[in-house]
């Protein structure tokens, strides 16, 4: 299962989440990053991603994202 984190209050960013994966119980990195400031940001790093781990479908965890992330 996947968790959107807030992390706005620990950042400066005013998007910050990262994405936490309940199953193994630690932060999705995607091209070693675990926080984002917005959802632009996560696409981006989905892209660039050459890290050849499992990460997330990028829908289903942008579909997850609250609207002030977004």
């Amino acid at each position: 299962m996947i968790r959107i984190i807030d992390m706005r209050e620990s950042t400066s960013g005013n998007k910050s989440f990262a994405i936490w994966d309940t199953v193994v119980d630690r932060f999705v990195e995607v091209d070693g990053v675990q926080s984002f400031d917005g959802c632009h940001e996560l696409v981006e790093m989905y892209k660039k991603d050459k890290t050849g781990r499992r990460l997330p479908e990028l829908g289903r965890v942008v579909g997850l994202l609250p609207d002030w992330a977004r």
